[in-house]
């Protein structure tokens, strides 16, 4: 499939929609449960079935931390190396991104 058809059924958020003090500084964790709960979570239970690729460990975190939203959310989550620096300068990344695809592919094609 062409990546336009792609894009159209994707869902790129960020899972801290709060703004921070400081830019990639650590966020309390009442404020990101408090976020997470109030505005991630619901975007994340609209899209129900679909897998959820975090992208980075602050975000695997912060979708873990909703699991009393939906104990079920936790069981989608595909993890892998953050697209942003530092993360996507390790070597490790781009077959962490590769394997994340190939997760959703294979969910998808299950599901269908």
């Amino acid at each position: 499939m062409p990546l336009e058809k792609q894009l159209v059924r994707t869902w790129i958020t960020e899972s801290m929609l709060c703004s921070a003090p400081v830019e990639t500084g650590i966020v309390p964790f009442k404020v990101t449960r408090e976020c997470g709960e109030r505005y991630l979570a619901k975007q994340l239970v609209l899209l129900n079935r679909c897998p959820i690729v975090a992208l980075g460990g602050k975000a695997q975190q912060r979708v873990k931390y909703l699991r009393n939203v939906d104990p079920a959310l936790s069981e989608r989550v595909i993890g892998a190396y953050a697209a942003a620096p530092p993360g996507c300068n390790h070597k490790p990344a781009r077959p962490s991104w590769e394997d994340a695809a190939r997760k959703v592919r294979d969910r998808l094609d299950n599901a269908a």
